[in-house]
């Protein structure tokens, strides 16, 4: 009796999590929304999170704008952002690979001119043991 249960309630959960939107986001124009878990991205990199990076400025820049991110509270969510990555779409899930690729664009390279943003990139790649990734790249500022 209790397999039956837990089986149709996992399989009911995981049906309403991708049609109810039910976790606080930020969309593109940072404004507050609700989202059901395949509209949601995955910044698996920490930009947003540790504050690298707005958030409307990570979405616009890896050019994710019919999607959002969770809110920072969540973001900061350890066993939340285990549960994102277990049922969201591996296509929102934003990896340092998609950063590197992204940073020959012009659009990053005029938000990387900005010396508090080139700062705060360098410094984060740095302390995520990652910034011999982009020295393989030409034309970073």
């Amino acid at each position: 009796m209790y397999k039956t249960f837990i089986e149709e309630f996992q399989e009911e959960f995981e049906k309403l999590i991708k049609e109810e939107p039910f976790v606080p986001c930020v969309d593109k124009d940072g404004e507050q929304t609700f989202e059901c878990i395949d509209n949601i991205i995955n910044d698996m990199t920490g930009m947003t999170a540790n504050g690298v990076i707005s958030d409307e400025d990570f979405i616009i820049l890896m050019e994710l704008g019919d999607y959002s991110l969770p809110v920072d509270k969540l973001r900061q969510s350890e066993a939340f952002m285990d549960f994102l990555y277990k049922h969201s779409p591996s296509s929102l899930d934003v990896k340092i690979n998609a950063v590197v690729k992204k940073c020959e664009e012009t659009d990053f390279q005029t938000w990387l001119t900005v010396p508090e943003n080139n700062t705060r990139f360098i410094r984060h790649w740095l302390s995520e043991d990652e910034l011999n990734e982009f020295a393989k790249k030409k034309n970073i500022y």
